[in-house]
């Protein structure tokens, strides 16, 4: 089976023509097709991903991943909300913080 193109490689994810994945074998791979679901953590609608991957400060390179999760979103021609971007990063660091990142 052919290697997938890698359209970025990051300090720890890259980003294929399908997935945003982990380099290190996390094995972490979000489709394309969900990187954009939304949660709420009460302050309004926030990307789950980069939430949910916020607690795990015992491996996640949080910055590399919001780099890459933002440059996916590029280059999959995704449209996102600008607002709850900024309300997901925002919320992504506070928890990596609380959870001792």
């Amino acid at each position: 089976m052919p290697k997938p193109a890698i359209l970025y490689r990051g300090r720890q994810w890259r980003i294929t023509r399908r997935y945003l994945e982990t380099l290190d074998g996390r094995t972490y791979y979000i489709d394309k097709s969900g990187l954009l679901v939304l949660g709420d953590r009460g302050d309004g609608p926030v990307y789950d991903w980069p939430v949910h991957l916020a607690e795990k400060t015992e491996w996640l390179d949080l910055e590399d991943f919001l780099t890459a999760f933002r440059r996916a979103i590029d280059l999959y021609g995704l449209r996102f909300d600008a607002t709850i971007w900024a309300r997901t990063v925002a919320e992504a660091r506070r928890i990596f913080r609380e959870c001792g990142g």
